[in-house]
C-alpha cells in the first residue's frame, strides 16, 4: 500500500513540471518554462512555501519522462536507530548514578560493559 502522503508529493511535483514535461516543446522553451518556475515559491502539500530550484525542475522531469507518474513519488526513508537504546539507557544510568562523570568517562565504563 502507499503512502498517502508521498502520493500527494508526487502530485506536487507533476503539477509543477507538466507543462515542461512535454515533448513537443523545444530546448528554449522548455528551458524558460523551467527558469519562470524556479523564480517563484510553491505551496508545497505540508503547506509551506518554497523555491524549487532548476536542477530539481530537470531532474523530476527526467523522472517522469523515463519512468512515468511513479518515478516522481519520494522514496521510502528508512531510518535505523543511530545509537542502542540499551546502550544508551546505560549511559543515562551511570550519569544519574553519579553526575559528576563526565561524558568520556561515561562511554569508557560503557565500551567496558559496565553494570
Amino acid at each position: 500500500m502507499e503512502d498517502p502522503q508521498r502520493r500527494e508529493i508526487a502530485l506536487f511535483r507533476y503539477g509543477l513540471i507538466r507543462e515542461a514535461a512535454d515533448e513537443d516543446l523545444t530546448p528554449a522553451e522548455r528551458g524558460r518554462l523551467v527558469r519562470q518556475l524556479a523564480a517563484r515559491e510553491h505551496r508545497r502539500p505540508n503547506g509551506e512555501w518554497k523555491l524549487v530550484g532548476r536542477s530539481t525542475l530537470d531532474r523530476w522531469i527526467r523522472a517522469y519522462r523515463t519512468g512515468g507518474f511513479d518515478a516522481l513519488v519520494p522514496a521510502q526513508r528508512r531510518r535505523r536507530p543511530v545509537s542502542d537504546v540499551e546502550l544508551l539507557d546505560l549511559a543515562v544510568r551511570l550519569k544519574r548514578e553519579n553526575p559528576k562523570r563526565t561524558a568520556a568517562h561515561v562511554v569508557e565504563l560503557c565500551r567496558a560493559g559496565a553494570m
